[in-house]
């Protein structure tokens, strides 16, 4: 079975790219990156009314069981077509096929919401930043990618992104085994976490 590495945080708080940086650390033959916001459900039959009134910012809004049975397969080394999230359509557009490796790296938001998924883990970390720091870094992400406006973005933010993460995430560090500054260097943080992966796997 492989090792699981699981990396949570608040809305841009850096997990993304500490995940990602902790797979290249690995070597792309070694490890892959699996991200819990590509199964956010399909929404594509909504009408823009409910759409408005959805929340994208509670565990719910996810398809856990869609979640765990590929996480499930990629442990148990089976390859999978995980689906590709498209947050301007809210909808799952398409498939991109992960293989499974030694290591998987599962990142999101809500990667420390689900026990079943803490109990694969053999690390946990819970990557922690500034609450002006991650609305600064959602502007410029989802401005650029995601096509909304600023005022859209600082409106979300403040009424449901962050009373959401206080209520459905941040309580979620308790389950982790580190805590990370999402404001420090990669490289620092992608030591810590190798570290006390070689502890739990030797």
């Amino acid at each position: 079975m492989s090792e699981l590495i699981i990396v949570a945080g608040g809305s841009c708080s850096g997990k993304t790219m500490l995940a990602h940086a902790l797979a290249a650390h690995f070597g792309s033959g070694s490890a892959c990156v699996c991200s819990v916001d590509d199964y956010y459900k399909d929404l594509s039959e909504s009408d823009k009314a409910n759409l408005d009134s959805y929340n994208f910012d509670a565990p719910a809004a996810i398809d856990s069981y869609a979640l765990i049975e590929d996480l499930s397969m990629l442990l148990n080394g089976l390859t999978i077509n995980s689906p590709v999230y498209d947050f301007k359509k809210h909808c799952k557009g398409e498939y991109r096929i992960i293989e499974p490796k030694d290591i998987v790296v599962l990142e999101g938001l809500f990667a420390l919401n689900f026990a079943l998924i803490r109990s694969y883990a053999s690390t946990s970390v819970f990557v922690e930043c500034d609450e002006s720091v991650r609305l600064k870094r959602r502007i410029a992400r989802d401005v650029k990618k995601r096509g909304f406006s600023r005022d859209e973005i600082v409106s979300r933010f403040s009424q449901s992104v962050e009373p959401m993460f206080e209520k459905h995430v941040a309580n979620c560090a308790k389950h982790c085994d580190l805590i990370i500054n999402g404001e420090e260097p990669i490289a620092k943080s992608i030591e810590e976490i190798v570290e006390h992966s070689r502890k739990m796997t030797c």
